[in-house]
């Protein structure tokens, strides 16, 4: 990974206050992607940045950023009430989408003067992100992703009697938790935050067929949500650092 420089470093004494049409070329920064910056929709420039800039119309200012493919993208640089400027607008939401900006990401930027800005992205292992999927392929694996974590099932007799409900193979992460040991246990949690402590189980029928299901403490979860025949369920696995749990939503029949 080449050298990050920090802002202490890259800013000298002999920089002066400029103005819109030209720049301290070299000048450098890092942004870390936080929970609470809100990044998908802005990026706020470091204090050092608004410090030794001036633009006479700031709220009206466009800046170019350049990723490592050479493809560029048109944002605006807002200066906020609190004297920080922001990369924002229509450009930036795309650009953070077009590279799938995640929480934990860092992005380096090089000032190149003129309001052109070039940025390389790194990833949570801190190595360099040069490839990115294309809208299609995002979207496919959006969708394979939401059949992994989620899946939808109709209650019928047989699930308000015997002590299990059963989790479709497209299911691929509860799946995996049912072969997983004593990582079988979760928690199913309603919509009103109670929660049923229960097992994943995986069997291996006659016919060679794996088979997966919630097993024991579902008919606990049953009779503490009054389920009838008919309601639809909606599971779905939530992971928080070393927890997880699986967050269900019930549609009672003909609401």
């Amino acid at each position: 990974m080449s050298r990050v420089k920090v802002e202490k470093e890259t800013l000298s004494p002999k920089i002066e206050t400029i103005g819109s049409s030209s720049g301290f070329v070299g000048y450098s920064f890092f942004r870390l992607l936080f929970p609470d910056s809100n990044f998908m929709k802005q990026l706020r420039l470091p204090r050092s940045f608004s410090d030794h800039v001036q633009i006479d119309e700031p709220d009206k200012q466009i800046a170019e950023l350049i990723d490592r493919k050479a493809k560029s993208w048109k944002v605006n640089l807002n200066k906020e009430p609190e004297g920080f400027f922001c990369f924002t607008g229509e450009g930036w939401k795309n650009l953070a989408s077009a590279h799938h900006l995640k929480l934990g990401y860092f992005l380096t930027f090089d000032y190149n003067g003129g309001m052109l800005f070039s940025f390389r992205i790194y990833g949570l292992n801190t190595t360099e992100i040069q490839n990115y999927p294309s809208l299609e392929e995002k979207k496919w694996k959006e969708e394979d992703e939401e059949k992994a974590n989620i899946f939808e099932a109709v209650i019928n007799s047989t699930n308000l009697l015997r002590s299990y409900m059963k989790i479709p193979k497209t299911c691929k992460k509860l799946t995996e938790l049912s072969k997983d040991g004593g990582k079988g246990n979760v928690v199913l949690m309603d919509e009103e935050g109670r929660k049923w402590p229960v097992r994943l189980r995986h069997t291996t029928e006659k016919d060679s067929k794996d088979r997966f299901c919630i097993s024991s403490g579902w008919l606990e979860f049953v009779h503490g949500n009054g389920l009838r025949r008919g309601d639809r369920c909606v599971f779905e696995l939530v992971c928080l650092g070393f927890e997880s749990f699986i967050k269900v939503r019930i549609i009672r029949f003909g609401a």
